[in-house]
Parts: structure tokens; sequence; C-alpha cells
């Protein structure tokens, strides 16, 4: 089985986005939380450190809004998380 998003547990097609064309055919992929979501505080309070339960996550999604962020793929995208369904 090839390691693509479509074979993935972590991928889903993104049947809300279908108002455009072009993301019809993306899913998200639930392996890449959002930055700030993967963060914890030092005990201090003084800065940000990667959280316990994502230090074997190798990505991460961000935006600039902070509202919301993911990771949308092609259903042949290659992916190192990749587990199979």
């Amino acid at each position: 089985m090839k390691k693509r998003c479509r074979n993935c547990k972590h991928w889903e097609l993104t049947e809300d986005l279908t108002d455009c064309p072009v993301r019809r055919c993306l899913g998200e992929c639930s392996a890449t939380p959002h930055v700030d979501e993967a963060s914890d505080w030092t005990a201090d309070f003084s800065r940000m450190v990667e959280a316990k339960e994502h230090k074997k996550t190798t990505a991460f999604a961000a935006d600039s809004s902070g509202y919301y962020a993911g990771l949308l793929t092609k259903p042949k995208h290659y992916c190192s998380m990749w587990e199979e369904k």
C-alpha cells in the first residue's frame, strides 16, 4: 500500500470546502496540530515550549489570525507521518 494521504488514518476529505472548485479534492491532516495547541508555558510563564504529547510530531500548522489553520493535502501527497487506516 502506498503511503499516501488517502490511505492514512489522519487524513479526511474536507467536504465543507466544496464551495471552492480547487478545494473539492483536498483533505485535512489531523496529525498536524496548530503550533499554539502543541505548546505549553514554562512553570514561570516566561516562554512557551513544545508540549510533551507532541514530542514525536514532525509538522505543525500556523497562521497569522489565530482563528484556525490546517494542513490541506491532495490524496496522493506523501507523508512521513503516515499510518494505515
